[in-house]
């Protein structure tokens, strides 16, 4: 989902916070204002993900992937590259935007 026009607020301290609100976004997301004056979330790694819960820190990482998905060995339709961080992510290379830091195994 795409907000029409953005207020940025990267900092955000209202008086009314989201449930689980612990006083900071997680690294890597922003705050906005869509037009009708309701705050959304975005990830800042250039995805273009948006969301209007509040969210939630990465889980912990996961084990080793699969030995048939290792880093170089992608499968069709997949590249990698790396977020502002410098941490490696995954994209689809068909125009559908979707982006994952998990290492795609189809």
């Amino acid at each position: 989902m795409h907000a029409p026009q953005q207020a940025f607020n990267q900092n955000p301290g209202y008086a009314a916070n989201p449930p689980g609100y612990a006083g900071a976004l997680p690294a890597g997301w922003a705050e906005a204002t869509d037009a009708q004056g309701k705050t959304y979330y975005y990830k800042t790694d250039g995805s273009q993900h948006t969301q209007y819960e509040f969210p939630q820190a990465a889980p912990p990482a996961q084990a080793a992937p699969p030995a048939h998905a290792q880093p170089g060995n992608l499968p069709a339709g997949w590249a990698e590259a790396k977020d502002p961080q410098g941490k490696t992510y995954y994209y689809k290379t068909d125009g559908s935007q979707h982006t994952q830091y998990e290492l795609p195994t189809a």
